[in-house]
């Protein structure tokens, strides 16, 4: 092989023998390996690799009794999913070519494939099985009716012709590009630039007509691993996607670079998890990678490059951080056996640096293209690389490139991606380059605009950075200075670059949109008048626009109440906090107040949505043995470094049969989260130097896939720890469900991994006894039991807070894994003030917060039938404790409030113990309270500033959030006294005058109250 050929040798890489068997032997060799692993996992169910083998198996004998032949092609018309994939697999081993199409094509598009490849079957369901298509149609339901056992599957190699995928031609006629099985199989199979292994999830978001679905289907199982269904509606909300990654331990992902452009900016967290993430199709913007903070960076993020006739991928770089001060990311080296050169039009190799044209080679080569021999003999040619060398194979992919120094190529634009316009020939890719480098732009399209009756002109559609800094002039004065007057585009700018079928931009959507839009805008209306006036007033800012951005105004949590409460006035539309925080300027407001609301973000649907369990989630067939044994005694506790969890850790290190404490810390290192653990427990008088030698700190997140632990970490915690107590939680009063969901909900659904992985580990979990909400809100109840299903309360969850949403859904969660089989108890404190022996309490939690406020401005709130539910922090840790230390007790749900109603203190009647303890507070009406706050000259150093907007926010009926709790239900405690009778029952210490005096006491002593 002479020097201008780039394929990566290394010893690493198996030679042909070792892969020579054919896909459908290498899938069932996994099958054999792990035969209850899950093989594809949906939101409706998962199967393991037994089931899958043996549904393909009788899918392929169904077929072989219908005759079908060697390579014939069977085309499968089916929506994607599960069923899709084991008709992939039925085909293949019954020895056939697969031929995806897309039941959203219309028919004749479809008819002239089916010609194409002389299809006599296609595989389909019901739903359209009567279009009219010139094919033999089977049903798929039909398929499983064969036993294998009296057929005999073929044997299919690496030669085998496995997949006829169409892409788009010139000349109207669609192309079928021939997929050999060794071309898939050296894309995923030991392969240089990605390992997939059993413990991966593989998410799996292709149309199966596109060839990026060979990489996600046959990477999960031809390695082992677990492909997880993702719908195409996940992918367009990046809120969805991001939780849907997480709550799913996705490992690997594929994406093109449109839906990265898209999704980066708006959830520059949500790819953290990924071990490794793969984005190809267009070229790579360096600027949008920059918007990803680099500690949230895939473990592996790399720039795939190749077209279908190369078998998906060709050519690949992992990015490094260096890489992000240029301005082009190179499309990178070869993957294993893989050919790839830069010819000129004479095909002979170029010089370094030299631009030429992309030759492709290897064993990914295609066959060619179906029944069109002389499209086929175009583009795979022979060429002649060296003197002494023989004709060699390759693929012209009409790509430019050229080869830097070090080996790397970088893209150059398309040979024929050219248009004609004023007389001037014009490469968009040129266009769009000089528009990325400028480093405004998350994306830049160009394309031409024909309208009718008017003359064709070039068009840029941007996604800028930041929309509202935006300078258009600038942007316009760069390409001025960088490309001739014929080349300049006319700008538009777009929120977003819609996406075609493959994920990749849609151009004609694009050009679509100009065509149809009208000649210029209306003048702005009465409603955009009246906000722009509420806008003026509220933010005094002389100038108002319907650009202007709420936070770049210098926009208060205080204003932003105000705005609501304005808005409230003059649109009589009920807009929340978090809506205006979303929205951000008056022009997204305006159709939030003048357009029906939109059902698909109902939080109650989110809700819903995100409390289904996750399939694969299911008891281990032994069960957990006690924890407090002689040779147990090894805990795992979440919330170390809170003030709950602070207690409960201290109380278990005082219990000799407690061995050891695994406390998970974000944190950078494990030291620095032993030193928060230590410091946490020391500002409430706990720490005791002796408990360092049995604490184990590890360095995690509650929200990422293995708790943020690497492989071998998680292991070992899975197998060596008895018992879990997840006590851990995002509290906010004003952030939204989305900014607890990670923490809260995905946190429980990891922590319910972790007690199902290797041994069963009972799990202990610290809910809220607001978890039912307001629930006297919309129907009377008047006692809560506490096995009563919390389904019901569902409606009064948008009108609450996004913490208790958050648990509302973490119990579900944990109630389906419950139903399930999976070992565990829920405790539902009341609201832990203080420590009864010492008054230590939180500064910063909202009675904190309310205490010093209210004693700042002299007043408290009348709240008549709200109740706290106050209990101490260390009544509910010696009550979880008992209760635990049993796992008879398991299964059950406990509220831990006073064990008696007569214990139960009213707000009002807190409120009125300050006299005795010294403090004068005035009881207003909750509206006059809430105006002595906005009066307060002091207000923005108010303890409460942070709280106004829920706390002045009317969500319901004129109520705000506090004022929805009033009618609260007594909650019942029977089952928690049953679990407690006969034992020694922890002391309950009521809420009185003394209690509050050692509180007030604490607080003092640590400089919070004067």
């Amino acid at each position: 092989m002479n020097q201008h050929n780039l394929n990566v040798d290394n010893e690493f890489f198996p030679s042909k023998e070792h892969i020579e068997p054919g896909l459908t032997a290498l899938f069932l060799q996994q099958a054999e390996r792990y035969p209850d692993h899950a093989a594809i996992i949906s939101s409706e169910r998962t199967l393991s690799y037994a089931q899958v083998m043996e549904r393909a198996k009788s899918g392929a004998a169904s077929l072989l009794r219908v005759g079908i032949t060697n390579e014939e092609p069977v085309a499968i018309l089916l929506l994607p999913g599960s069923e899709y994939i084991i008709c992939e697999l039925a085909v293949l081993l019954a020895g056939g070519t697969c031929v995806p199409l897309n039941p959203a094509l219309p028919d004749n598009r479809l008819n002239m494939m089916l010609q194409e490849v002389h299809a006599r079957l296609t595989v389909t369901e019901a739903a359209f099985e009567q279009r009219p298509l010139s094919t033999r149609f089977i049903k798929l339901a039909s398929l499983p009716g064969a036993q294998p056992e009296d057929i005999t599957l073929p044997e299919t190699g690496v030669k085998h012709r496995s997949h006829v995928l169409f892409t788009s031609g010139t000349t109207g006629r669609p192309k079928g590009v021939e997929i050999e099985a060794g071309g898939i199989i050296r894309l995923v199979v030991n392969t240089c630039f990605m390992q997939i292994g059993r413990d991966d999830r593989v998410a799996c978001i292709a149309n199966p007509t596109f060839d990026a679905s060979l990489i996600e289907v046959w990477g999960a199982l031809l390695n082992g691993a677990s492909l997880v269904l993702i719908a195409k509606e996940t992918l367009l909300d990046p809120m969805l996607l991001e939780a849907v990654l997480e709550n799913q331990a996705i490992s690997f992902m594929l994406m093109t670079t449109s839906l990265f452009n898209f999704m980066a900016p708006r959830c520059p967290h949500a790819f953290r998890s990924l071990n490794y993430l793969l984005v190809g199709g267009e070229t790579f913007n360096p600027h949008v990678l920059k918007m990803i903070p680099a500690d949230e960076w895939p473990n592996h993020i790399v720039n795939a490059y190749g077209p279908t006739e190369g078998t998906t991928i060709t050519l690949y770089h992992t990015i490094a951080a260096a890489d992000l001060s240029t301005d082009e990311i190179p499309i990178g080296k070869p993957i294993n056996n893989t050919e790839v050169y830069i010819l000129d039009n004479d095909k002979h190799p170029v010089a370094e640096d030299a631009t030429g044209e992309i030759y492709i080679g290897g064993d990914g080569l295609a066959r060619g293209y179906v029944n069109q021999p002389e499209l086929t003999g175009q583009k795979f040619v022979l060429a002649q690389l060296g003197e002494n060398d023989l004709p060699t194979r390759l693929y012209a992919s009409g790509d430019l490139g050229r080869r830097r120094r070090d080996g790397a190529i970088m893209y150059a634009g398309r040979r024929d991606n050219q248009i004609k316009l004023q007389g001037y020939r014009i490469e968009v890719e040129d266009i769009e380059t000089q528009l990325l480098k400028s480093g405004l732009l998350l994306a830049a399209v160009a394309c031409v605009v024909k309208k009718p009756g008017a003359e064709s002109y070039l068009a840029a559609f941007v996604v800028p950075v930041s929309p509202v800094n935006f300078n258009h002039a600038f942007l316009s004065h760069w390409l001025k200075q960088r490309l001739p007057a014929y080349m300049l585009p006319r700008l538009h700018v777009v929120g977003s670059i819609p996406l075609n079928e493959n994920g990749k931009a849609d151009r004609a959507a694009l050009a679509d949109s100009q065509e149809t839009a009208p000649a210029s805008a209306e003048p702005a209306g009465e409603v955009e008048s009246a906000l722009l006036n509420i806008w003026q007033r509220v933010l005094d800012v002389r100038h108002a626009t319907l650009e202007d951005e709420f936070f770049l105004l210098g926009g208060t949590s205080l204003q932003a109440a105000r705005l609501v409460l304005e808005i409230k006035r003059r649109f009589a539309v009920r807009l929340s906090i978090q809506a205006l925080y979303d929205a951000q300027t008056p022009r997204n407001l305006i159709g939030l107040l003048t357009q029906p609301a939109d059902k698909t973000n109902d939080i109650c649907t989110i809700l819903l949505l995100d409390s289904r369990l996750p399939q694969d989630i299911a008891p281990l067939p032994s069960p957990p043995r006690e924890w407090l044994d002689s040779d147990a005694g090894r805990v795992f506790l979440t919330g170390a470094t809170g003030y709950t969890g602070a207690f409960v850790l201290r109380d278990l290190l005082l219990r000799p049969e407690v061995r050891q404490v695994f406390c998970l810390v974000r944190a950078g290192d494990n030291e620095k989260a032993m030193l928060r653990i230590q410091q946490n427990l020391t500002q409430y008088g706990l720490w005791n130097q002796a408990f360092s030698q049995r604490i184990t700190a590890l360095a995690g997140d509650i929200g990422r896939p293995r708790l943020g632990l690497d492989r071998e970490q998680y292991r070992r915690l899975a197998a060596e720890c008895d018992i879990i107590f997840h006590t851990a939680s995002h509290i906010s009063f004003i952030e939204s469900y989305q900014s607890h969901r990670q923490a809260n909900v995905t946190g429980v659904i990891n922590i319910l991994r972790l007690a199902v992985a290797t041994t069963a580990k009972p799990l202990h979990y610290i809910s809220t006894i607001a978890v039912t909400g307001p629930a006297g809100l919309l129907f009377p109840v008047d006692r809560l039991f506490e096995e009563d299903d919390i389904s019901p309360y569902l409606a009064g969850m948008e009108y609450t807070l996004g913490y208790i949403q958050s648990k509302w859904v973490a119990e579900r969660l944990l109630c389906q894994a419950r139903e399930r089989g999976v070992p565990l108890a829920i405790y539902r404190p009341g609201f832990m003030m203080a420590d009864s022996k010492t008054g230590a309490g939180n500064p910063d939690d909202f009675m904190g917060r309310l205490i010093k406020g209210c004693i700042n401005t002299g007043a408290y709130p009348l709240l008549p039938g709200d109740r706290k539910e106050f209990v101490t922090v260390d009544y509910v840790c010696a009550v979880l404790l008992a209760i635990a230390s049993d796992n008879r007790r398991l299964g059950h749900i406990y509220h831990l409030i006073p064990p008696d109603e007569d214990q139960s203190i009213s707000f009002n009647a807190f409120f009125e113990l300050f006299e005795q303890c010294g403090y004068s507070l005035s009881p207003l009406p909750y509206k006059q309270w809430i105006q002595r706050l906005y009066d307060d000259p002091d207000l923005y150093s108010n303890p409460l500033m942070p709280l106004l907007p829920m706390l002045s926010e009317e969500v319901y009926d004129n109520l705000t959030v506090w004022e929805t709790f009033k009618n609260l239900p007594r909650y019942d405690t029977g089952q928690t006294q049953a679990a407690l009778a006969g034992n020694d029952a922890p002391k309950f210490t009521q809420t009185d005058r003394v209690l509050l005096a050692r509180y007030l006491s604490y607080m003092k002593k640590i400089g919070f109250l004067e």
